[in-house]
């Protein structure tokens, strides 16, 4: 994939590439992928697409966040030249948690950040994932005996 996205010529092509590498459950892979998509390689503009595709991956969806905490240095310095890039790049990656430990998690990383052009994706990002978290704890129950029912579970 990485290949054809080098390689390939169709702008379309390319974010199926993005979007592809962004199946993995390996988190080596995960990794590897956050990486890439941080070179010069990706262009900036793109590195959401990537990214978008591990949050809806549960496999990913962890690793992804653990990779933006280790490396948000190399995160702001690359889209922070527009806050437009990073407002999206963030809620791409971090609105489909659905978890009120990770919700306080992300809260607590950037507490202590100027998060100057960007305060309004973590305060929809931190709703988004609270909401998620209380329909989890309200249905959970409901919905895996509903799927048990219909033998999808």
């Amino acid at each position: 994939m990485k290949d054809e996205y080098l390689t390939g010529q169709s702008v379309d092509g390319k974010v199926i590439c993005l979007q592809t590498l962004g199946q993995s459950k390996l988190p080596e892979v995960v990794n590897n992928f956050l990486e890439f998509s941080f070179s010069d390689t990706v262009g900036t503009q793109d590195v959401h697409r990537g990214a978008k595709s591990l949050a809806l991956n549960p496999k990913a969806r962890g690793p992804q966040w653990e990779w933006i905490k280790k490396n948000w240095n190399k995160v702001y310095e690359r889209l922070s030249v527009n806050f437009a890039l990073l407002d999206r790049f963030l809620r791409c990656s971090l609105r489909q948690f659905s978890d009120h430990k990770v919700e306080q998690d992300i809260a607590a990383f950037f507490k202590e950040k100027d998060n100057r052009g960007y305060d309004q994706a973590l305060r929809v990002i931190s709703d988004t994932v609270r909401g998620n978290a209380n329909y989890k704890q309200r249905d959970e129950a409901l919905v895996l005996e509903w799927l048990k029912k219909h033998d999808y579970a």
